[in-house]
Formats: structure tokens, sequence, C-alpha cells
């Protein structure tokens, strides 16, 4: 489920704890709709992390979408989340789903 415009991606989608480390890139673009000052809380595996306004946590660009774009240590993943599949997203104020993707850790 996502708000019209907005999406989550990571590339690569699915990685291995036991290849050697490699950058992934997890990205979040929230619609134009959505104002600066909307609050945002990241949340992974259904667990919320910190909220924060959309002008604070993402870059506005030039069609007027905000983006939000982090590099991560497939390593890093592996230790802190474990092998599965996983959900990563941004869920609005009153705690709706504005947007989600998942990826899969494998052994």
């Amino acid at each position: 489920m996502s708000s019209a415009g907005s999406s989550t991606t990571i590339d690569p989608s699915s990685f291995s704890c036991s290849a050697a480390d490699q950058q992934i890139v997890l990205t979040i673009r929230l619609s134009a709709s959505i104002p600066g000052t909307a609050e945002v809380t990241s949340e992974i595996d259904g667990n919320t992390g910190d909220t924060s306004t959309v002008s604070a946590g993402f870059e506005k660009q030039a069609d007027g979408s905000w983006l939000s774009s982090a590099p991560e240590s497939s390593q890093t993943l592996c230790e802190d989340l474990g092998t599965g599949k996983h959900s990563i997203g941004a869920l609005d104020a009153n705690g709706q789903v504005i947007t989600q993707g998942t990826f899969t850790i494998n052994p």
C-alpha cells in the first residue's frame, strides 16, 4: 500500500550475509502532494523509528517530490536484522502507511 506518487526501493532487493559486503541503497520518495510540514515516521518490520517533518528528513526534488536515500552496508543489515524478508517504509501522522518496500536477506 502506498500513497499515489510515493515509493520505496531497496537496491538490490535481495542479498546474502555469506557474500562479500556490499552497499545496499534504501530510497524513499514521497509524493509532491505531501507538504514539507507533514510529520512522517520511519518504520522497519512494523517497528516505528524516528518521527520528523518531511522537510527535515527528505530533500525536495525539482518535480516537487521528496527524496531520502541512504546507503547501508549489507553486513550491518545482516547483523541488525538477520535473515528473512523485511519491510521498510514511512508512516503518516495517523500511523497509516504512506509507502513501504520489502527486501530479503539470505543466509
